[in-house]
């Protein structure tokens, strides 16, 4: 019996259309299983997808909720990345976020950390966002209609961001909220567990509206996410116990961020191990 053609092949595929998509998932779902490249693609396909997706509903929740849209906007988007990309996060030491107002701090690897901080994060809160941000289409209209701060963090306008800070610690009075930062302002993916100095400008806002710092740590996920590698699995988060600032002034914000650094970088490698 002579092999079939190619000919062959796409005759039959031709004469029976169920066959051909049969075909088609098949051949797509195997190079899904063995493809590294393929799945990198996909899942961050699917990140992007949810990005966009949760970003129109929390632009939605943001017009009934108030200072609770990044907490109910961001924790479904949690969910809906669980779901799309099996992305999934143990916490340990989430009562240290019921304490009322504070400044919670974040080390900040990658695209992921959007991810996990709607697993960690109080329920009244704003955020802190370079100013970049706003410009990016449906994250950064998400952030504006959830009144988040923006910092022009140029040289050129450090008067502006002294400004924005000053906001910050005026609204989360008013607001009786919380703020959330990524004090490294830039992110640090890497094999080695490891975080860049942090700014000060969280820790300003912190002694000037006399509120604790509660520090957030999410284990180096490079095992997960990193150049030509995007995988499911399970990331710890640790919530360690509130700073007090009672007492502090501005001199103190240079320490105070070198002690919480140093912190959440010992954390960092006992929940990396």
């Amino acid at each position: 019996m002579k092999p079939p053609t190619l000919d062959n092949l796409l005759a039959t595929l031709n004469q029976s259309p169920w066959t051909a998509y049969a075909t088609c998932a098949a051949i797509t779902l195997t190079l899904y299983i063995f493809s590294r490249p393929l799945r990198s693609y996909v899942r961050m396909g699917l990140l992007y997808a949810s990005i966009v997706l949760s970003s129109s509903y929390g632009i939605l929740v943001s017009l009934f909720c108030g200072a609770e849209t990044n907490y109910i906007s961001t924790k479904a988007f949690a969910d809906v990345c669980e779901w799309t990309v099996g992305l999934k996060f143990e916490v340990e030491g989430k009562e240290h976020l019921d304490i009322g107002p504070s400044v919670v701090v974040y080390n900040h690897q990658s695209l992921l950390d959007i991810v996990f901080i709607g697993r960690a994060m109080p329920r009244r809160s704003t955020v802190l966002a370079k100013k970049e941000l706003k410009y990016v289409p449906f994250f950064g209209q998400y952030l504006y209609f959830s009144n988040a701060i923006f910092v022009d963090r140029s040289s050129s306008q450090h008067a502006q961001s002294l400004a924005s800070l000053h906001k910050a610690a005026q609204q989360l009075l008013f607001t009786q909220s919380s703020l959330l930062v990524f004090p490294e302002g830039t992110r640090t993916l890497s094999k080695e567990h490891n975080m860049r100095t942090f700014k000060k400008g969280a820790f300003h806002v912190a002694i000037e509206a006399g509120v604790p710092i509660v520090p957030v740590v999410c284990e180096n996920h490079w095992r997960i996410y990193r150049p030509g590698v995007f995988n499911g699995g399970m990331c710890k988060i640790s919530v360690l116990p509130p700073i007090s600032t009672k007492g502090l002034s501005s001199a103190d914000a240079t320490r105070l961020s070198e002690s919480t650094r140093n912190l959440m970088l010992a954390e960092l490698n006992r929940i990396s191990q």
